[in-house]
Order: structure tokens, then sequence, then C-alpha cells
């Protein structure tokens, strides 16, 4: 009976000093940066998708993919800038219409196809 109660006490002290050792040797994992406040990263993407530079917009990583607030937020500023965009470019095809004398400019969502040769 002795001899099984000092294999389970020399058994616990190897896991002890084991555990030690093996934290000492190859560290308890390196502890991550916070990430920055949600604020913070809708204001840098608002910034982005304002400058046009939309391939560089980032979001937060939540349980089960992205945060849903931030990818609306960029949703609602690239459907800004586009309906602001559709707007001058329909300003300008008038204005293009009316120094031309067409009367109206031409409404073309696409390419022409004599633009593309």
């Amino acid at each position: 009976m002795l001899t099984w109660i000092l294999l389970i006490i020399v058994l616990a002290a190897l896991v002890v000093v084991g555990t030690w050792s093996w934290g000492k040797i190859f560290g308890r994992g390196e502890v991550l940066a916070p990430m920055p406040e949600p604020k913070t990263t809708v204001e840098h993407n608002r910034r982005l998708v304002d400058g046009g530079d939309v391939a560089d917009v980032r979001f937060e990583l939540a349980t089960r993919g992205y945060r849903p607030a931030q990818v609306d937020d960029v949703l609602d500023q690239l459907h800004r800038r586009l309906l602001e965009t559709t707007a001058e470019r329909d300003a300008l095809r008038a204005r293009l219409g009316e120094i031309t004398g067409e009367g109206r400019a031409e409404k073309n969502y696409g390419t022409s196809p004599r633009s593309i040769e």
C-alpha cells in the first residue's frame, strides 16, 4: 500500500515539474495585442471608402464571421458613394447634351461598342 502512495506522489511531482519545465522551454503562448475599438475601425473604413480605396477595408472578426454592424456601415457608405457618383455622371451627361446641342444625353449604363475598339 505504501508503494502505491509513493508512486502517486512521484507521478504528481513529475507532472508538476514537467509542466513547469514545458512552460519555461516553450512558453505559455504569446499574448495578442487587443483589438482596436470598433469605432476606430468604422472610422478607418469610412475614410477608405471616401478615398476610393475599397480593397483595404477590414472588418473585425466576431464569433461567427465579421461584425455585422461594421459590414453594414461599409455597405451603406458604398451605396452613398455610388448614388453620388451616379448623380454626378447624370449631371455631366446632361451638361454635355446641352453643350453639344443634342437636347438630352444618351442614357448608357455600360460601355458603348465604339469605345471598346
